[in-house]
């Protein structure tokens, strides 16, 4: 994969929307409220967490913010199944979540960090020479 600078502007609105970092795991393994992946800096820590669906199931949650307004004081935890973006309306194949932080989640995979380390290798060499 090469990063164009398409690329570039599509990664950076998606850091952009989605809530700020560093995010970490956090809670406890023995509880209840189990595991959550969640800012260390925000005002509303939780970035994803997950609920009990059945006996022997989860599905992740996400903290979905109002636009334009202080994410601590707008928004709601929201189940990843009242989010999903369908293939086709009338068929249940999820494409997708209409979240930032599952966006973001989804498409900065190990191909698009690999992909931005070689850019910034290359752009160093140059800068070297």
């Amino acid at each position: 994969m090469t990063v164009t600078d398409e690329d570039l502007e599509r990664i950076e609105a998606l850091a952009r929307a989605a809530t700020p970092g560093p995010w970490g795991w956090d809670g406890q393994a023995n509880t209840y409220t189990g595991v959550s992946l969640v800012s260390r800096t925000s005002m509303v820590p939780t970035v994803m967490a997950f609920r009990r669906r059945g006996m022997g199931a989860a599905e992740p949650v996400f903290w979905d913010r109002v636009p334009g307004e202080h994410p601590a004081w707008s928004g709601k935890m929201v189940r990843a199944r009242d989010i999903v973006v369908r293939e086709r309306p009338y068929r249940d194949d999820v494409t997708a979540l209409d979240n930032a932080d599952a966006r973001f989640i989804a498409e900065i995979g190990p191909d698009t960090v690999l992909a931005l380390v070689a850019r910034i290798r290359e752009l160093e060499m140059d800068v070297a020479y």
